[in-house]
């Protein structure tokens, strides 16, 4: 092949246009109906172009069926897959045909001779990065599918040689996972029913161990032990709405003893026998009672094992309906009003409808079989006891259900009868009546979630299918005739996507939720299509503008020069700002890359600017690569002196900790301080925030590789751990959890991990943009190895690779359009009856039960937008979009003076100015930027050169967004002083003391970042810096 071929392989080519499958089109209906719909590539005015040369991702799928055998034993479920991104195929489901998978080349031909062949790709389009299978496409329509393996199964520590470590006690999981350790090998520690898990040994969980099902919040902290059942409210103030739950509005199914005197079982433990990504399995008492949890959950749901609830005995135990409220009226299969006294039983054949005067609300419980019920005294609310149910003979297991039927019963309950379903009026006939004809479908243990990805002429998605493991009981309610769909709660960026399987219902039956409104979908399993799938490259869609050139150059041959803190190369600190510095040297070096390109093969447009430009020597980028290359070393081998380790115990690669004396790590292997120590390093070592820091590593490693094949090679498994341990899709990989923090059901990542005590809140997640940036750096990754090892025939190692490239696209597809959806906030555009008083344009924290305009280290709003907006990469421009620019443009930029200019954060305000249209004032307010603000805080993972790069490759803006004149100044401004430190002890805390290095920055520098950043008082500032972090550099002080 010729050099000239060769390149036109590597080419760096376009995005891709959208596909229409011929299914029906339910979700245009439903936005028929009113379903707000704002789809994430759906933007107008943006450029769309073409990409050619995609590669056939061709990689076998395992598929396992994971069953209990003893407590399921009495329903059938369909097979389903241990594989995230793997699926059975079923020819029914999609209206595309399946291909056979490309084969491997024989002989795969040899690069041309040069000493980096990476570096030669054109510029051309500047787009995605091509799959490296892809030959040239015939007209017709071609379609492929392919599945997901595990992308290595080797031991971390046996196979690669990472180091070991054991857990202290107090962050080992809890002896309730032992059954789903046994399972799986990994455990979770991010999933969105964590809280849940995080119970101490011996504990009872309480109220702050539950999950956010949605609509429901479930614990198991109720009356009696079992399932506690609770609806909520929205409580929208200026900065921050909340899911607000009252515990003893919830109903509780459950266990209790004797039904003469109601002895309440005091023991509410359970073992946790199944978790997947949508589900998670509770049970008690020996599995006498289980209940699946599942996201999107209509109803509350608990199975009873006859053989062990010792009917008949001095000992039995009953199935339960526990309130902590009096009942007012109870109805019989909806004909007839009971009184039961307390004794007094009623055989019930299908429902039992209860209402609440206290709460206002009403609830419906439905039996799997004819029982008989007991009310039993109490001295709490009501007890309703199963005392029996079918024949003697049955061995049939029970299954109760209950559902929320209606929050305003009588309208006494002014706050929950302001939030009724949406178009409520006059229907909670219908919704009842929705609720009765579905209720004999329920969800088993196995519910999950997978994959597949299409490559449909030239374009690629990715189905994403969510299979509720639905079962199914005999004792069908008169109105359910004929239906066998499952009912589901789907959120609205379910519906910004196309439904292929599943629907919503035929009347729209919405809840309002946190994350707006929740409405009703009829189906067992969902198939939805996530087209196209963004693409991934190390440049923007189009090349710098000529006219930046000159000043891009510039800035270049500064940065090019830029070295990471010693104590960084040496693996000595946070994995968080080590590989933000990593993160930009390789930025610096693919923009140098691709202005040298441009400056030696210009075209007219460029000849001038190019003239006029002096680029760095060919060394320059040689010793930046040396650099990058001799740091990733340390951080991902063993003499890091705070090297990666393997925790056995939960399941992943976290940091050991480093507590920086002075001259490096105080501490060293075995000993790790951040798996005892939360507070360290972020919480990297109790898996917060892992995507985050792990994403800047991958992307440096993708740098690297992209210069050095032979460093990318050699290197492969060992930043392939980072990558497993963030984004592993297969069960068959059992040293890692699947997909650790994304939640595929809110289509997002959760950033909290295992931190005790656990927050009412649940999991958050303050950087959507840092998560986008992480599964861009694992497309990119994925993307640049699966090129080296076609061009090097390993094709075992290409279909690893490929599988990462396209799981990575297919999470950041996800976190883009959640971003965008429930972060970004238009109201212009969004629903303001959801919206209500939040008066921001962006959450600044968002949880499962709350969302604030906030972070955790500030409320100042340029803290808050900031974080949203870093760091600046090709992709940030899928993520940012015009209408949200201008919608949050002057809260953000009105905030941004000060402090903000000199930390850094103004980088970000800059970069939203360009989006907005601005590209002279942007380029001024740059070159305006001292060098320094680049070393901060909020700068310190931008280059100018990086910020330079995203102005001049921003598209055209027709109508500019606003931006408010800054009025000239009466009279000249005061000089303003210097901050002068002293920390109340000038004697020793001397401007000598102050310039001593303290791992990088200087202690007056750091001491200054915390007054001036964070808001902390000079004494605490000083007291962090020199007592607790640098005693020994900044002792004076």
């Amino acid at each position: 092949m010729s050099t000239e071929t060769f390149q036109q392989e590597r080419r760096l080519v376009g995005e891709t246009d959208s596909l229409v499958l011929e299914v029906d089109d339910i979700d245009d209906n439903w936005t028929d109906a009113g379903f707000p719909r704002d789809g994430l590539l759906s933007s107008p005015g943006r450029n769309r172009l073409k990409r050619v040369c995609l590669g056939l991702l061709g990689v076998t799928v395992v598929y396992l069926a994971v069953r209990r055998a003893v407590f399921w034993s009495n329903t059938t479920a369909p097979s389903s897959s241990n594989n995230v991104g793997s699926m059975p195929k079923n020819a029914n489901s999609t209206s595309v045909s399946p291909t056979s998978s490309p084969t491997t080349k024989k002989n795969p031909p040899s690069p041309p001779a040069s000493s980096n062949p990476l570096t030669e790709s054109p510029v051309g389009t500047n787009t995605p990065l091509a799959s490296p299978t892809q030959s040239p496409k015939s007209p017709e329509s071609e379609t492929t599918i392919n599945t997901i393996q595990a992308f290595s199964v080797l031991d971390p520590v046996a196979d690669l040689g990472i180091l070991a470590i054991d857990r202290p006690p107090g962050s080992r999981p809890p002896r309730m996972l032992h059954k789903l350790k046994e399972k799986y090998g990994a455990l979770p520690t991010n999933a969105w029913y964590q809280n849940m898990l995080m119970i101490e040994d011996n504990a009872e969980p309480v109220s702050i161990n539950r999950a956010y099902a949605m609509p429901y919040v479930v614990d198991a902290s109720g009356p009696i032990p079992g399932l506690r059942t609770i609806p909520g409210r929205l409580q929208v103030g200026d900065s921050t709405t909340e899911y607000i739950v009252e515990e003893n509005f919830g109903l509780t199914l459950g266990l209790t003893t004797n039904s003469n005197n109601n002895q309440t079982m005091s023991n509410r433990r359970y073992m946790v026998t199944d978790a997947t990504q949508l589900a998670v399995t509770l049970e008690w008492h020996d599995g006498s009672m289980a209940s699946p949890i599942v996201r999107g959950m209509p109803y509350g749901t608990m199975i009873y094992e006859k053989g062990k609830l010792a009917a008949g005995s001095t000992r039995s135990r009953f199935p339960t309906i526990a309130s902590e409220l009096p009942v007012e009226s109870i109805r019989i299969d909806n004909q007839q009003n009971v009184m039961l006294e307390d004794g007094s039983r009623v055989w019930i054949e299908h429902e039992l409808q209860i209402a609440l005067p206290d709460s206002d609300m009403t609830w419906l419980i439905f039996v799997s079989e004819r029982v008989q019920i007991q009310r039993s005294p109490t001295s709490f609310g009501t007890v309703l006891q199963v005392v029996s149910w079918g024949d003697a003979e049955t061995t049939k297991d029970l299954v109760l259900r209950v559902t929320q039927s209606e929050t305003c019963s009588s309208g006494r309950n002014p706050v929950y009868c302001q939030q009724e379903f949406k178009d409520y009026a006059g229907r909670k006939d219908g919704y009842s009546d929705l609720l009765r004809k579905h209720a004999h479908i329920y969800p088993g243990p196995n519910a999950s979630f997978t994959f597949d990805f299409f490559h449909t002429g030239e374009v690629d998605e990715s189905r994403l299918v969510f299979n509720w493991d639905a079962r199914r009981s005999e004792n069908l309610h008169p109105l359910a005739v004929g239906d066998e769909e499952m009912l589901v709660f789907a959120l609205p960026h379910h519906f910004d996507m196309k439904f292929i399987q599943g629907s919503p219902t035929e009347e729209r039956f919405c809840w309002d939720s946190l994350l707006g409104w929740a409405c009703a979908v009829r189906g067992s399993k969902w198939e939805v299509l996530d087209e196209p799938l963004t693409s991934v490259s190390f440049r923007a869609l189009r090349p710098p503008s000529p006219w930046v050139i000159p000043a891009l150059v510039t800035s270049l041959g500064t940065d090019i020069q830029y070295r990471i803190p010693d104590n960084y190369r040496r693996g000595a600190g946070d994995t968080y700002f080590s590989g933000k510095m990593l993160a930009k040297l390789a930025r610096i070096m693919v923009i140098l890359e691709e202005v040298k390109h441009l400056c030696t093969n210009p075209d007219v447009s460029y000849s001038d600017a190019c003239s006029r430009s002096s680029l760095p020597d060919d060394e320059s980028i040689q010793r930046a690569l040396e650099a990058l290359r001799e740091s990733l070393n340390v951080w991902l081998g063993k003499t890091s002196e705070a090297p990666f380790v393997y925790d056995a115990s939960w399941g992943g690669v976290p940091n050991c900790g480093c507590y920086f004396d002075g001259n490096g790590c105080g501490n060293r292997y075995p000993y790790c301080p951040a798996l005892s120590d939360a507070g360290l390093n972020f919480g990297n070592g109790f898996y917060n925030d892992q995507h985050f820091h792990y994403g800047y590593f991958i992307y440096s490693a993708a740098v690297v590789a992209h210069f050095d094949p032979s460093w990318g090679k050699t290197n492969y498994e060992n930043v392939l751990l980072l990558v497993r341990s963030i984004a592993n899709p297969s069960r068959d990989d059992n040293f890692f959890p699947l997909l650790r923090h994304v939640d595929p059901f809110r289509g997002h990542s959760f950033a909290s991990g295992i931190t005790l005590p656990v927050f009412r809140n649940g999991r958050n997640q303050e950087s959507s943009s840092e998560a986008i940036a992480s599964y861009e750096a694992v497309a990119l990754y994925g993307a640049t190895m699966s090129q080296i090892f076609e061009w090097e025939g390993m094709d075992q190692e290409r279909k690893s690779a490929e599988a990462v490239h396209s799981v990575g696209r297919t999470i950041l597809s996800m976190e883009l359009r959640s971003a965008k959806r429930y972060w970004h906030i238009s109201h212009e555009k969004d629903d303001d009856d959801l919206l209500g008083g939040y008066r921001h344009g962006v959450v600044g924290i968002l949880w499962q039960t709350m969302f604030q305009f906030q972070t955790f280290f500030g409320t100042a709003p340029y803290f808050v937008y900031g974080i949203q907006l870093l760091p600046l990469t090709p992709v940030s421009e899928q993520r940012d979009g015009l209408d949200w620019i201008r919608s949050m443009y002057s809260d953000f930029s009105s905030s941004c003076t000060g402090d903000c200019v000199s930390s850094g954060w103004s980088i970000q305000d800059i970069a939203v100015l360009a989006t907005g249209g601005h590209f002279d004032d942007a380029l001024d307010k740059v070159n305006a930027l001292p060098d320094g603000a680049f070393e901060t805080s909020g700068g310190n993972g931008h280059s100018r050169s990086n910020t330079l790069w995203w102005i001049s490759t921003r598209p055209d803006v027709e109508d500019p967004i606003s931006v408010l004149p800054v009025p000239a100044p009466t009279s000249l401004p005061a000089p303003t002083a210097p901050l002068v430190i002293t920390c109340d002890k000038p004697e020793t805390c001397t401007p000598e003391v102050l310039d001593n290095d303290a791992g990088g920055f200087s202690c007056g520098a750091r001491i200054r970042w915390l007054i001036t950043t964070l808001n902390f008082s000079e004494q605490d500032a000083c007291a962090q810096v020199a007592r607790d972090e640098y005693p020994n550099e900044c002792n004076g002080c």
